[in-house]
């Protein structure tokens, strides 16, 4: 039986994927979970303007992520923090702190998902920071702690 998936099925395929399932999966599983609809001709063609629409928006990640990578490359951030006797950070710099200091700069949106730190930022001085983009485009930054002056 065709139908028509409404969302990202592990192992069957992506939002608007016409994919070929057995009855039984599509009518007790698929269907009733909201996860796929029955292929009518006005679902598959629903189906392809998704798909079409998905194109475009994926050549417009790439666009930005180029955008991104390029403005990104090469840069320092800078976090002026209180620190301890001991040299210590009071706090630590996270990734949204990273997020939030990109944005204020560069005016680049990004998650704090794409921020790659084994672990929050707790000592002075330069910390090589990995940000990925996507699969393929992995920038490095410098995150710059320092004492912040009183």
């Amino acid at each position: 039986m065709e139908i028509v998936l409404l969302v990202p099925v592990k192992k069957l395929g992506n939002t608007g994927d016409i994919v070929k399932v057995s009855r039984g999966h599509a009518i007790n599983c698929l269907i009733p979970e909201g996860k796929a609809t029955f292929a009518t001709p006005e679902e598959i063609k629903r189906a392809t303007v998704l798909k079409e629409t998905r194109k475009i928006s994926k050549s417009d990640g790439e666009a930005w992520t180029v955008d991104a990578f390029d403005r990104l490359k090469g840069k320092t951030f800078i976090f002026s923090e209180k620190i301890t006797a001991s040299g210590k950070l009071f706090g630590s710099v996270a990734e949204k702190d990273i997020v939030s200091k990109i944005s204020e700069e560069l005016n680049i949106e990004i998650k704090k998902e794409h921020v790659r730190l084994p672990h929050h930022i707790k000592d002075l001085g330069d910390h090589t920071v990995e940000i990925h983009l996507s699969e393929k485009k992995i920038v490095k930054v410098v995150v710059r702690v320092e004492e912040k002056k009183v």
